[in-house]
Order: structure tokens, then sequence, then C-alpha cells
């Protein structure tokens, strides 16, 4: 189930980035750079994020969970970027904006894996003594060790 690790080299705290594409270039930059996706993701990542919006507006925190088809990477695992500002994003149930926070990358090298990895994402957002810690972290490191743990890994 590498898919749904937490990775400490996916953490990015304090994204300066004011787009979703800004947002995605920024990932997969970083996914490319570190062997996780083929070159083909970006372009698959915007074209899945315009037909099938993934932000969730929920009680305590508005995230989004974006992802492309598996067979644009090449290992799995999830990325979680921390937005110095909210960005727009559209709702995945009716395309309303939603500022989100948090933007959580899932790296899937196996379809079967999202909805388990989906599932668990919003359990834990769900909880508001979660999010206060994760929203209490104040560097990369401090997050990653958070949401490890949250994620019962």
């Amino acid at each position: 189930m590498d898919d749904l690790l937490i990775r400490r080299e996916l953490i990015r705290f304090h994204s300066r980035q004011t787009s979703v594409e800004g947002i995605f270039r920024e990932a997969y930059e970083t996914l490319l750079e570190k062997g996780y996706v083929r070159e083909t993701y970006l372009e698959a990542l915007l074209v899945r994020e315009a037909a099938h919006p993934t932000a969730l507006a929920l009680e305590n925190i508005n995230i989004a969970i974006p992802h492309a088809d598996p067979a644009h990477v090449k290992k799995g695992g999830i990325m979680a970027v921390a937005l110095e500002k909210p960005v727009t994003f559209r709702h995945m149930m009716d395309s309303s904006e939603v500022e989100v926070e948090y933007v959580f990358f899932l790296i899937l090298t196996n379809g079967s894996s999202h909805l388990d990895a989906l599932s668990r994402l919003m359990s834990i957002m769900q909880k508001k003594e979660a999010v206060e810690r994760i929203r209490g972290c104040e560097t990369e490191d401090e997050l990653y060790e958070v949401l490890a743990e949250l994620m019962g890994e």
C-alpha cells in the first residue's frame, strides 16, 4: 500500500502559489525530479481537475485532493502542500468555489487505491483535533510527523 504513504520528501510548507495551475506545476516539478511521475503527469492532472474538480469544504478545513490516472505515475505516495494563502479550487460535488488551504496529491500506481486514500484523508480532516494539529505545524518536518501519525504510518 505504498500509494497511501505520506512521503517526507513530498511535504511542502507555505507554498506561495496563487493558482491551481501554479500549485500543480510546482508539485509536478518536484514529483518529476524525484522520479514519482512521468512527463505526461502535469497535463493529465490539469485535464482531470478541469473535468472532475477535487476540492472539499469540510467543517473544519478546506482541502483539495487531486490525482491523475496511474498510467502517469511511476511510484506511489501522497504529497502534502500547505498553502501560504488559500487558493480557489472547484468543489468536487457542485463545482462551486472553495478557498483551499491544503492540497493532498494522491500519486497512485493502482486505481483501486483512490477510494481508500480519499476516505482516510477525509476521516482525518473531519476531526477538529486533527485539523488543529495540522494547522499548528510550523515546519515541513513537523507537518510530516503529524500527518504520518494521523495516517497511521
